[in-house]
């Protein structure tokens, strides 16, 4: 076979397949086309990016959380997006961003002005993420939870709550974010204590710069990182000028 022909057959191969597709775009309308093309599998790169940039958003989560930011919690759920806290909420996650407030974590006695040594972490642990197509994937994330809760005058309250954040991913626009979340508890406990204990408990954790909420905690004054030198050992707090 000759090197004309074999340049003639390839020619020939490749226009054949051009107007196969062509005749599919034709007969199939635009939404057809948009489901098949979103059934397409990611190759592993793009497996890789996606992994970490739905990583991102659940991070963002667990930071909006413990810092009561309310529109850094916003930022996790579609528009659309549904939450399912179990008893405590079931609906919109937009709506559900509104109760990270520090107002409202203040008022549960969660890292409250006044008990600094009160408040609470999450650390996020083992995750994964299954993909259903190019724009559709299923993550999960094991979280465990640590706070100190003011119950009354005389007692204080520590608690643990471990669990996993099952979650549905949707793409839109080249973007992650959260169609609908199920929070999922696996073991929990909790222990009283009297409230005086708090003080001693935070001897030496009181040497520290002590976390707050947004917009006052450490993470949001990145101005502070340009140059060397100690921040206050108190509650972090600057004026509103000073604020990124």
């Amino acid at each position: 076979m000759t090197q004309h022909r074999i340049s003639r057959i390839a020619a020939l191969t490749f226009f054949s397949f051009v107007l196969v597709m062509s005749l599919w775009n034709i007969s199939c309308s635009p939404a057809e086309q948009a489901e098949a093309t979103s059934k397409q599998e990611l190759s592993d790169i793009e497996q890789v990016v996606a992994t970490q940039q739905i990583y991102n958003v659940v991070m963002r989560y667990i930071r909006g959380h413990a810092r009561a930011d309310r529109e850094l919690v916003r930022s996790v759920y579609w528009e659309d997006g549904y939450d399912d806290h179990g008893s405590m909420w079931q609906g919109s996650g937009w709506e559900f961003s509104k109760l990270f407030t520090r107002t409202t974590m203040s008022g549960l006695g969660l890292g409250s002005q006044e008990e600094p040594s009160s408040g609470s972490l999450t650390f996020l642990a083992n995750h994964t993420v299954e993909f259903d197509g190019r724009d559709v994937a299923y993550s999960e994330s094991y979280f465990t939870t640590s706070g100190v809760t003011i119950v009354d005058e005389e007692t204080a309250e520590q608690g643990w709550f471990a669990g996993r954040y099952i979650d549905r991913f949707e793409r839109r626009n080249g973007e992650w974010k959260i169609f609908h979340r199920i929070c999922v508890q696996d073991w929990g406990r909790t222990q009283t204590f009297p409230r005086s204990e708090l003080a001693e408990r935070n001897v030496f954790a009181g040497t520290f710069p002590t976390g707050n909420f947004y917009p006052e905690d450490i993470v949001y004054q990145r101005s502070w990182l340009d140059n060397h030198g100690s921040v206050s050992y108190t509650h972090l707090t600057l004026p509103t000028s000073d604020l990124v």
